[in-house]
């Protein structure tokens, strides 16, 4: 909400009528939408560390993966955390150029690149190591069984997001 309140919108370019829109109403919409992607940025790849597993490692409590997964995402707080504090720092300017540099990937190359950067930061990559942790003890498999299994899943997530970036 921070960003979204430090960006310009050109509704007249999007052909809306000229009427004084307040950015301010939206800030709920954004809200309740950080709130839902969150809870699917977490759901998705745990689901896809689940499947994975079971196929290829075999039998494991799934409630008890979910759970774990839940606590294996604890690097995404402290991303977020300073995700915080950066959007308090950043000038619209500085915001205008990154969004801009990120929107001119295109093509699908371009995309899997941005999802790579996006999902292996510093934070993601804790995130993953503390999920291979999490599969190896819930399924007990090899600590090498339980990377593959986690990268894979990942890797499936990323390309999931190249075609519905809604995930």
């Amino acid at each position: 909400m921070i960003y979204f309140s430090k960006t310009e919108l050109n509704l007249l370019a999007a052909g809306l009528s000229g009427t004084n829109f307040e950015a301010s109403r939206l800030a709920p919409f954004i809200a309740i939408g950080g709130i839902v992607s969150t809870f699917i940025r977490w759901l998705v790849p745990s689901i896809l560390v689940l499947l994975t597993a079971k196929v290829l490692v075999g039998k494991g409590n799934s409630r008890r993966m979910l759970a774990m997964t839940g606590f294996a995402f604890t690097p995404m707080v402290g991303q977020q955390l300073l995700r915080v504090v950066d959007a308090y720092t950043i000038s619209a300017a500085d915001l205008a150029s990154l969004t801009a540099t990120r929107a001119a990937a295109s093509g699908l190359l371009g995309r899997l690149v941005n999802q790579a950067f996006t999902l292996f930061n510093l934070f993601g990559v804790l995130t993953l190591i503390l999920t291979a942790v999490a599969v190896s003890v819930n399924y007990e498999a090899t600590p090498r069984k339980a990377a593959f299994v986690t990268v894979s899943a990942y890797i499936a997530y990323m390309i999931l997001r190249v075609y519905l970036p809604i995930l």
